[in-house]
């Protein structure tokens, strides 16, 4: 058997995590159609507004006057680093920002709804946690695993 590196033994791991979270969705849909992602994307908002507002934004290196869209888009850059994502950002002010991804390794293993229903409300997470924004907001007008050219995030701090 092949010795493999540490980043090999990683991009397969996270390669093979991908797909059966692509997997899970689609039997989720299946089993228990709307309802059933509607339970999951509550529990990713939830477990990112904790896990996103203090230990993400701790390891992303966000400092204590970035509890704002600037906070949120450096925990949103650390994943994509992570990912070996391609992306820049399109727009950034107080209150709002878009982030165009324009390669993703892993959107061959998602089903659309993965960006559209449980990414979104991970980022939302991440946003409500960091900012204290109950109504911080994440929008996906295009996705890579739906066809598009790439992905577009909208993230939206107003109050």
């Amino acid at each position: 058997m092949k010795k493999l590196s540490s980043k090999e033994k990683f991009d397969r791991g996270t390669k093979a995590l991908a797909m059966l979270l692509g997997i899970t969705v689609k039997a989720i849909l299946e089993k228990y159609g709307p309802e059933g992602l509607k339970c999951m994307e509550e529990a990713w908002r939830e477990a990112h507004s904790v896990w996103g507002g203090e230990k993400m934004a701790k390891i992303a290196g966000v400092k204590k006057n970035e509890k704002n869209i600037n906070g949120v888009a450096k925990c949103m850059d650390f994943a994509s680093e992570i990912y070996g994502e391609t992306y820049r950002w399109m727009e950034k002010s107080a209150i709002r920002g878009i982030k165009r991804h324009t390669s993703c390794r892993l959107y061959r293993f998602y089903p659309p709804e993965l960006c559209h229903t449980l990414h979104r409300a991970a980022i939302e997470g991440i946003g409500i946690g960091l900012t204290g924004n109950p109504n911080f907001k994440c929008s996906v007008t295009s996705c890579i695993s739906a066809g598009d050219q790439y992905c577009d995030f909208i993230i939206d701090d107003a109050r």
